[in-house]
């Protein structure tokens, strides 16, 4: 039966659709309460017998319910689609919509190969702030949480943030402990954007940038109680030279330090599947090698570095995209 691919060529309307009602202002609309189809209509000035149909849309995703004749926001759209929220995810949603989306030139790539991979897509200040808008929606509560429960985290002094762009795994990390201090190392070039993005933040005096050149192997500190490095070792994996980097990271820690590493990986299930299979399409286009680091990967790696005693929260628990959370502690010096 076709019927199942038919459904799928339709649901790739639904980003449009949904940008839509966030220019048109519906949810902000609704999230002072619930409204009857003729209140939204006259609210938005639409006309009704279309914005009908369209709320219907949202209905069927759950970013809308109708009780008692009136329409009402899901909890999802209260905390990702008005403007006002702080963790609003409004910029996916209009990146998703846009007619040139990332796989345009897919035919071309695959008869020619993708250009070479430079990373300068992520060097900018627009793409800065985007990556950091977008971890609100649930990956960076789910990395402060996770490793917030680890034992040992509250006694932590001194904390490494990997490849951490503007630093904002580590903000996060500072409100919870009061006596925790971090580094933030990335490219000379984002560090500079950072350094201006966060000069006048609260935790300041408590956070330092150094730009290195990571592929060269600078020197990035030691000392340190917490390591942190969120999608930055996919690369590393795929040439199965991640063990020779965590004997470094062990030679940087402190006897019984922890290290947590934040990545997406391929171990998923369900819808959650074809969204991993897209973006791991999307990765080899731009000439990235892969967007998957596996469990097994990671143990193997850390286990030949002196780390041990792993806690896994596998990808499916996530609350966005497909990221494994794995910590792991320092047992034995390299």
């Amino acid at each position: 039966m076709f019927k199942p691919v038919n459904n799928l060529l339709f649901k790739s309307y639904l980003p449009g659709i949904i940008n839509c009602a966030v220019e048109i202002g519906l949810f902000e609309a609704l999230s002072g309460g619930g409204l009857s189809a003729d209140a939204l209509s006259e609210r938005l000035d639409t006309v009704k017998d279309i914005i009908q149909p369209l709320v219907e849309v949202l209905i069927s995703i759950e970013l809308v319910f109708q009780k008692n004749g009136l329409y009402f926001l899901t909890r999802v759209s209260e905390d990702f689609l008005i403007k006002s929220s702080q963790a609003n995810q409004i910029s996916e949603i209009k990146c998703f919509s846009e007619p040139a989306g990332p796989f345009e030139n897919l035919t071309e790539i695959l008869k020619n190969g993708p250009p070479e991979y430079d990373g300068g897509m992520f060097n900018s200040k627009e793409a800065i702030m985007k990556i950091e808008q977008r971890t609100k929606g649930g990956q960076l509560q789910d990395v402060v949480g996770f490793i917030t429960s680890i034992p040992g985290f509250m006694s932590a002094r001194t904390m490494c943030d990997f490849a951490g762009s503007s630093g904002y795994y580590s903000l996060g990390l500072l409100r919870e402990n009061p006596e925790l201090r971090a580094r933030v190392f990335d490219r000379p070039e984002v560090v500079t954007i950072a350094k201006e993005l966060n000069r006048n933040s609260e935790f300041a005096g408590r956070m330092e940038y150094t730009g290195i050149d990571i592929e060269a192997g600078d020197s990035f500190g030691n000392s340190y109680d917490l390591f942190f490095v969120s999608h930055y070792l996919y690369h590393w994996g795929a040439l199965n030279i991640l063990a020779d980097f965590f004997k470094r990271v062990n030679k940087a820690m402190n006897p019984g330090g922890i290290f947590v590493s934040n990545h997406t990986c391929s171990e998923v299930y369900a819808d959650d599947h074809i969204t991993q299979a897209i973006v791991e399409l999307w990765a080899r286009i731009t000439g990235y090698p892969t967007l998957d680091l596996p469990e097994s990967t990671l143990k193997a790696s850390l286990s030949e570095a002196g780390f041990g005693n792993f806690t896994v929260k596998p990808a499916y628990e996530g609350s966005y995209s497909n990221t494994m959370l794995l910590s792991a502690r320092k047992i034995k010096e390299i």
